[in-house]
Parts: structure tokens; sequence; C-alpha cells
């Protein structure tokens, strides 16, 4: 029997996780400021203050971690400290001493936006107290804004609305920022418990975008409304390219190239040839300078050789904006991906990756990258990193 010690149980999260252990193999063990309060919600389950941590003798097997100063209360800066960095290196320092086989953090999806606040600073100070304790095996779970079927927190007052009516305004509210299930949160908790061992440091989760009407409109839309503004505005440049692309170098004028799709299934994917005829099919990263052509690192460095993936945007085998295709050879990359469930979404010809420089020469990053990115999709997400890539931020996937 495993046994589990729980911060912050009082929580909305602990509540909801409690109930769900509530009759299974799992022995638990609640810490927590105020003892009378976890004694008073928990009779049956034992409970220690958080003074008398390190003078527990017991072995524990794994340690969640809830307890947090949340982004809903106002609190002066040092109590955000004390309660999301302090605690967190007790807590960490505690299941060192203690040889604790691993540590389920909750934490937030927060921490990757641009917000400056006591809440966001604190938790990523947290997230860098993790370095001290290289021994330890830790998993973070990083989530959005959590619900159940009754709202709670800032989604309270959709309570107040008919049941309809609730759901179209959540459906609207989601498209627009990221949200997660409660039993989502808690499922992912239980399999970092029973996979001891093979699990992923770092989890990023939230209820699936595509599933949301507003959202996938919004994709779709951007999408086809590319394609035709860019065949109506510049089929002029396509002439151009393809001329001079004929003139500089031997060979057709468009590249076709197998890629892995959505669902892992190959498509062929279409761009502007910008290498010599004779170049062997690899990674983009392990192709030599000196097998681009001139005219191709022009058209590189502007992303023009991209133009003609509008053809696997129509075909509905590329989006926009989502994790840039890969080869079927990069087998690093494939199962990095594939255990993130990378392959659920579809492609993109830009992506969270592209703008933030990390390319396909490191696929964990990558992957990672990958799947933060679907957690944290949205209307404003997909616009904020189409508006990076047409400014220029990001390189793309460099030649060596």
């Amino acid at each position: 029997m495993k046994k589990i010690l729980i911060t912050g149980a009082t929580g909305f999260l602990g509540k909801h996780l409690i109930n769900y252990f509530k009759n299974s193999e799992y022995e638990l063990l609640l810490v927590g400021r105020n003892l009378e309060q976890l004694k008073k919600n928990y009779p049956k389950i034992d409970a220690i203050n958080y003074s008398n941590l390190h003078d527990l003798d017991a072995n524990i097997d794994v340690i969640i971690h809830l307890a947090v100063a949340n982004n809903n209360v106002d609190l002066p800066y040092i109590d955000y400290f004390d309660a999301n960095v302090k605690l967190y290196s007790d807590i960490l320092n505690f299941a060192a001493t203690k040889s604790v086989k691993k540590v389920i953090n909750i934490n937030t999806l927060h921490i990757f936006s641009s917000k400056i606040n006591n809440y966001v600073v604190t938790k990523r100070l947290a997230l860098e107290e993790e370095k001290k304790f290289k021994e330890l095996n830790i998993v973070n779970i990083f989530c959005p804004m959590i619900y159940a079927k009754k709202f709670n927190g800032k989604l309270k007052f959709l309570n107040l609305f008919p049941n309809l009516i609730s759901k179209i305004l959540f459906e609207i509210l989601s498209s627009l920022k990221p949200v997660v299930k409660v039993q989502s949160v808690i499922d992912n908790i239980s399999h970092a418990i029973s996979s001891l061992q093979d699990c992923e440091k770092y989890i990023y989760i939230s209820d699936n975008k595509d599933d949301n009407f507003f959202y996938k409109f919004f994709k779709r839309s951007i999408d086809i409304s590319f394609v035709i503004l860019t065949i109506s505005l510049f089929w002029w440049l396509f002439l151009i390219i393809w001329i001079l692309i004929s003139l500089s170098s031997k060979g057709p004028v468009i590249f076709v190239q197998s890629r892995v799709g959505k669902g892992g299934k190959l498509f062929k994917c279409y761009k502007f040839r910008t290498m010599y005829l004779e170049t062997k099919s690899m990674s983009t990263h392990e192709v030599d300078r000196s097998s681009v052509t001139k005219i191709g690192r022009f058209l590189r460095s502007l992303k023009l050789d991209e133009l003609p993936q509008i053809v696997n945007i129509l075909r509905g085998e590329l989006s926009l904006v989502g994790p840039r295709p890969g080869l079927p050879s990069q087998t690093r990359l494939y199962y990095a991906r594939k255990s993130r469930n990378i392959y659920s979404v579809l492609p993109g010809i830009t992506g969270l990756a592209q703008v933030n420089n990390i390319d396909m020469s490191t696929p964990e990053k990558l992957a990672e990258c990958d799947s933060r990115y679907i957690a944290m999709k949205s209307i404003p997400s997909e616009i904020k990193i189409l508006l990076k890539t047409f400014v220029g931020q990001g390189g793309g996937d460099r030649i060596k």
C-alpha cells in the first residue's frame, strides 16, 4: 500500500482529490496550517501541522503538493513568497531527507504567460527552487483554470444562468482561455502515482480545444482567409519565385516531402525548392549551408519557401499555427511527440516552438514545447503566435 502525503487538502482541487481517493488502496496523510479545519473536513484521515512535518516517522511514497496562495486573493508579496516558494522548498527538503519516491507538484500555466504579478513571480521562483533538489523525482502538472460540474472561482457567475445559456457562455469563455476539468487533473495525478518511474517531468493539461465550436470556427476561418488573401494579393509573387528558381538551378520548382501529420499519418508537404537537386532528404538542421541555393537562402530568410503550403491548408493537412510537422525518419522526435500526444492536433506552418527559436535539432525540448502549446491553445494565443511570426520573431528550422 502506497502512503501519500497531501498538502492543500482543504482547497477546491484537494476536496475533489480526497473524495476520489476515499475508496482507493492508498493510505493518506494530510498536512496543513489549520489542523482543526483538516480534522473537521476529514475526520477519518490522519492529519498533522506543517510544524510537525520533519518530526514525522513514517515512510512516505508520494507527496502531492496542492498548497498555494492563488491569484484569486489579494495578498502582499511576502505572503505569496511564504506560501508558494518557502513552503514548497520546505516540502522538497522533507522529501529529500525522508527519501520520498516522487513529488507531484500541481503548477500553473500562467508561469509561461507574459503576466507579472505576485502569484506568477513566486510560482516561477518555486520552479527554480526545484533545481536545488536534483536527486528528487519531481513531476510538475501544469494546469489552467480548473472547473467542476458546478462552476467555482472566476466562473462562479455562470451558475446564475439556465443550463443552456451557461454552457454557451462557458464555450465562448473557454475559447478565449484554456481551462481543464477537475477530473482530468485527478486522472493525471493518479497516473503519475501509479507510474513511479515512467512519467514525464513536465505535464501540460487542458481541455481539448478541438471540441470547442468557437475555437474551431475561428481557427479554420483564419486558415481559409489566409489562403484566399495569399492567392488574391500575391499570385504575382508566386510567378516571380517560380521563374527565379527555374533560372537559378536545375530541378522542379516545387519540393515535395513526406511529413508526419495528425494521427501520425503521412502527408505530402509542398514548398518552393531551396536546395540543389542532388541534396539528400534529411532534417533541415542536418543540411549543410552549401546545399542551399542563393535564391533559396533569400526565400528561407523571409519564409517565402513556405507559401505553397497553402495547398496543404486547403486539404486540411496543415493549419497556420501548430506543431511543425517532422519527417518520418526523425524517430526521436516522433516518439517524443507520440508520448506527449502531439499528434492529436493538426501540424502548422508556424508555432510556439518556432517563435521561441526551438527547432528539430532538440527533439525532446521541441516535443515539450509542442505539449505546452496544445495545453495553452486559445484564440488570443493563436493570434499572438501569428503576430510574432509576421514580425519575424523566431528563426524557424535552421540549417547547419
